[in-house]
């Protein structure tokens, strides 16, 4: 079955700032997704083929009324099980309030447990290395000139995997 995640994107020159985070790891032979614009995922759901038309059309309800908010992408954190480093960004009311609007707006069960309120950890991923030496040399990497990266959300997007890369965005109001 098809999945979807619904996310919520970076204004353009957080996502360049994080790409060239992202580019500089290369060296490291670490792994980065570069099909889709680095984000924060805020639910995510299984659905049978063609039923994503129903969420798309959800979408500009999410977005309506709602304003740009400013993000700072202020620590590192990793999934060890996984070996997924991420950048965490600082918790904000505009943050929680639109991860609960999210998951309140549709009635589908969330595809993972930790998705959901209480549980979610709002991330953007840089990397995955596939074993503790090379995360740990990722690590020394971005630590030895770390500096939070202040940005800003700007809209949602929502991406069907595998079948498409990118079915539509929305962005907020400005």
């Amino acid at each position: 079955m098809p999945v979807l995640s619904i996310n919520l994107l970076l204004d353009q020159a957080t996502e360049q700032t994080v790409r060239a985070l992202q580019q500089s790891l290369a060296p490291e032979g670490v792994s980065f997704v570069r099909r889709y614009p680095p984000h924060i995922t805020l639910t995510a759901y299984q659905f049978d083929d063609g039923a994503e038309t129903g969420y798309l059309s959800q979408l500009p309800l999410l977005t309506r009324q709602r304003r740009q908010f400013a993000l700072l992408l202020e620590s590192l954190g990793i999934f060890p099980e996984t070996g997924v480093l991420f950048l965490t960004p600082r918790m904000s009311q505009n943050l929680l309030t639109l991860h609960q609007r999210i998951i309140d707006q549709f009635t589908s069960d969330v595809l993972d447990e930790f998705l959901l309120p209480g549980r979610w950890t709002p991330h953007v991923t840089i990397a995955a290395a596939s074993s503790t030496e090379r995360l740990l040399g990722v690590l020394t990497k971005i630590l030895s000139s770390w500096q939070p990266i202040r940005g800003k959300a700007v809209g949602i997007g929502m991406r069907v995997h595998p079948a498409t890369i990118d079915s539509g965005q929305s962005l907020f109001a400005a």
